[in-house]
C-alpha cells in the first residue's frame, strides 16, 4: 500500500520530468511544445487526420508534396522541434483520384493493395515561411531514432474511404 502511495506522489513529478512532448504521446496535448497538433475529421468507418502547425499566431497546415492523398496516423515526438509521423497513402496520383470522384457524391473504398505505409520528419523551423521542413525517412532511420517498436504498430486501415464531392 505505501508503495502505491509513493507513486502516486511521486507520479506528477516523473511526469515533468519526461521529456520529448510526453501530453501529446498520451492524446492529452500537442507535440512541439504545443506547436503540433491533431486535426481531424469522422466519417463512415473513417478518420481523415491531419497536422496543423501553429506559430507566431498563424495556423500553418502540414502539407506533404508528393500529388498522392495522405492521411496521418500517428506521432512520436523527437524533441521540441521535431516529429516523426506515419501516414497511410493512396498509390494512385491525386488527379486520377479525382477522375474517379468526379460527377459523384459518395464514399470511394480502395483495397489495401492501393495503399501504403510512408513515415515523414517534420522540423519546426521558426525562420521559414511556411516555418516547417518535411522529409520523408525510411525505417533504418526510424530504428536508428529507436522507434522500432512504434514503427511496428504501425497499419493501414483497410476500411478507410474517401469523400467524393466533398
Amino acid at each position: 500500500m505505501k508503495k502505491k502511495y509513493l507513486f502516486l506522489l511521486l507520479l506528477p513529478f516523473i511526469l515533468i520530468a519526461c521529456k520529448n512532448d510526453w501530453k501529446a504521446k498520451l492524446g492529452w496535448g500537442c507535440f512541439m511544445e504545443g506547436k503540433l497538433c491533431y486535426k481531424s475529421l469522422s466519417y463512415s468507418n473513417s478518420i481523415e487526420q491531419w497536422l496543423v502547425l501553429n506559430s507566431k499566431n498563424k495556423e500553418y497546415i502540414i502539407q506533404i508534396k508528393d500529388n498522392r492523398y495522405n492521411t496521418v496516423l500517428s506521432c512520436e515526438a523527437i524533441d521540441n522541434e521535431t516529429t516523426v509521423c506515419s501516414t497511410q497513402q493512396l498509390i494512385i496520383p491525386l488527379d486520377q483520384y479525382n477522375k474517379q470522384c468526379e460527377g459523384r457524391m459518395d464514399f470511394m473504398k480502395y483495397p489495401k493493395d492501393y495503399w501504403k505505409l510512408k513515415y515523414y520528419m517534420i522540423n519546426y523551423k521558426k525562420e521559414l515561411k511556411p516555418p516547417y521542413i518535411v522529409n520523408e525517412i525510411s525505417q533504418n532511420k526510424l530504428i536508428s531514432l529507436g522507434l522500432n517498436t512504434w514503427m511496428k504498430k504501425q497499419s493501414i486501415n483497410v476500411k478507410h474511404e474517401l469523400i467524393c464531392g466533398g
